[in-house]
Parts: structure tokens; C-alpha cells; sequence
């Protein structure tokens, strides 16, 4: 780097600042590898046969992360823990064990559960240093972190990434910005999919700075359930997730919780279990007769 250069990275202050949001948002967080592996568990507890979708998102599950089950492999057994069994205390006591509060409801005779872990912890290739970060009045405990950090931008992307070595070489740890507070963990994921997908052009700071993170909660799994294995289907799905951050390092955590069932043999239920619509046709008519969209406020015994 020149002399100009130099001062001219200094004159700026180019300190990339991670903030949190200033208006009300909820954090998101997602994890597929415990599910794969659950998954992946359930099938080889119950042997030959083939998982098949009641939904689209069991579809894309199915097609595009499921397929993925051979990559379980890159986690050593101490990072990707699963296991199998009959029996509900055995379940609930290995996610309680390793740091969750997730719990399958009673399993019944014809039932069972699998329960996977994964645990990465990384330490920074250069431990940064503890700050504080102040945003809109509000003081949060942070790192400040000269070394061990490159930096990237894509055409089109708002911020650039943040790129963190690590100690343990084959993990790295990247954060950016978002330009929109996201409304699904899907929109996150779309953002990520342009920054793999794009040309990385790297850019010069002289230090980052970025808040700590203890993030710890709850990710809906509903959207698994019944989905189906020769005569089982998954009768409880489950998912915590955890995050930690700070000047030593990070460590993502997640448990996936499913119970099988056997299916009866006839056709399965169909349980409307949310918010739905409800609407009249009459033959030859060019418009629905009436339409409603009902939630659960609406959800009572009709006066007759």
C-alpha cells in the first residue's frame, strides 16, 4: 500500500461497523445440516425405502438440501452428533445435555425420535479487542479487530464482507450488511446466493468493528411434519438454534428434533392447523358467491 493511500484510509476513517438495526426487527438464523442428519438417521432406523413430500417446501428440502446427506461427513463426531431411540427421556436428555431446551412430546408405542447436534466453535487467527459500540443512544458491548480480517465487495451488493480466519484454518467467518431488514430467513439466503455467485473484488479498511452476538432461538420446523417414509412420517419437528460471538471467537450451534410415527393405512389427515380461506361457488356463476380469509380470532362454535 502507498503513502497515499495510506493517509488517505486514515483521513477517511473507513472502519466498517457492523450495527444492529435501529428499528424493531427479529433476528433470523437457519441451519440445515442437523436436519439433513436427523433425516438421514430416521431413514437408516427404519431401513429400505424413500422419503416422499406432502408439501413444497418438503419438495425443495427433499431435492435440494436432503441430497446433500453425503457432506455429513465433512463434521467429525464431535461437531455432528445424532441418535435414535424409543424412548422419550433419551431424546430429551442428549439435546438437554448439550445445551438446548427443545423437548419431543411422549413418544407412543409405535414411535420414535432422532435428535442431532452440531457444534462449530472457531477462535479468530487474532484475538481483537473489546469495545463498546453506540447507536442511536444505545451502548452495545463489541470487538474491535485490526488483524486477521480481509475484505470483499460484489457489483451490485450495498456492503462489503467481512472475511475472518480462523485458527482451525478450515472454517472462515463472513458478516455484511443487509441494505432491508429481511422478513424470512429466505431473503437471507438470496443475499448470500449473489455474493457466491458473483465476482469478489477486494477492498481495504483498517479495522472492523462489531457488536457481540448471543443469539439463541427457537426456528420453525412445522413444515416437515408428515412428511413420510415407507408407512412412518414425521409426527414432531423441532428446531433451536444458538450463536455466540465475541474478541475470541464464535461458535454456531443447532439441534434438530423429529419424532416417526407409522401412518395409518388409509388416506392421512389433512389438519388445517392455521389460518385458512374459505370460499362458496355456485355452477354458472362468473364470481365466487362469497370468500373469507379466517384466523384464529375467528375460531369458535357458531351460534345457530
Amino acid at each position: 500500500m502507498n503513502f497515499q493511500r495510506a493517509r488517505n484510509l486514515i483521513a477517511t476513517a473507513l472502519i466498517l461497523i457492523l450495527t444492529p438495526f435501529v428499528v424493531e426487527a427479529k433476528s433470523l438464523s437457519s441451519a440445515p445440516y442437523p436436519t439433513i442428519a436427523a433425516v438421514t438417521k430416521a431413514s437408516e432406523t427404519i431401513g429400505s425405502g424413500s422419503w416422499h413430500a406432502i408439501n413444497a417446501k418438503q419438495k425443495d428440502f427433499l431435492e435440494n438440501e436432503y441430497t446433500k446427506w453425503h457432506e455429513l461427513k465433512n463434521f467429525s463426531p464431535q461437531e455432528l452428533q445424532t441418535i435414535a431411540s424409543a424412548q422419550t427421556e433419551v431424546i430429551n436428555d442428549f439435546l438437554k445435555g448439550q445445551g438446548f431446551d427443545i423437548q419431543i412430546e411422549e413418544l407412543n408405542d409405535e414411535e420414535f425420535g432422532v435428535a442431532s447436534v452440531m457444534n462449530i466453535e472457531v477462535e479468530w487467527l487474532h484475538e481483537g479487542r473489546k469495545t463498546d459500540l453506540v447507536v442511536n443512544n444505545t451502548s452495545y458491548p463489541a470487538v474491535e479487530m485490526n488483524d486477521g480480517v480481509s475484505f470483499f465487495k460484489v457489483n451490485n451488493m450495498p456492503f462489503p464482507v467481512a472475511r475472518f480466519a480462523t485458527k482451525q484454518g478450515k472454517d472462515i467467518v463472513c458478516i455484511t450488511m443487509m441494505g432491508e431488514i429481511p422478513k424470512n430467513i429466505e431473503e437471507v439466503e438470496a443475499v448470500l446466493n449473489l455474493y457466491y455467485t458473483n465476482e469478489e473484488k477486494e477492498v481495504e479498511f483498517q479495522k472492523i468493528v462489531f457488536p457481540m452476538v448471543d443469539l439463541d432461538q427457537k426456528e420453525d420446523l412445522s413444515w416437515l411434519i408428515n412428511m413420510g417414509y415407507g408407512k412412518y412420517f414425521i409426527t414432531q419437528a423441532l428446531k433451536q438454534n444458538q450463536l455466540k460471538i465475541d474478541e475470541k471467537g464464535a461458535q454456531a450451534s443447532s439441534a434438530t428434533a423429529i419424532a416417526m410415527g407409522k401412518s395409518f393405512s388409509g388416506p392421512r389427515s389433512y389438519i388445517i392447523d392455521r389460518p385458512f380461506v374459505v370460499w362458496f361457488e355456485r355452477a354458472g356463476n362468473s364470481f365466487v358467491s362469497f370468500v373469507a380469509y379466517v384466523d384464529y380470532d375467528s375460531w369458535k362454535t357458531p351460534k345457530r
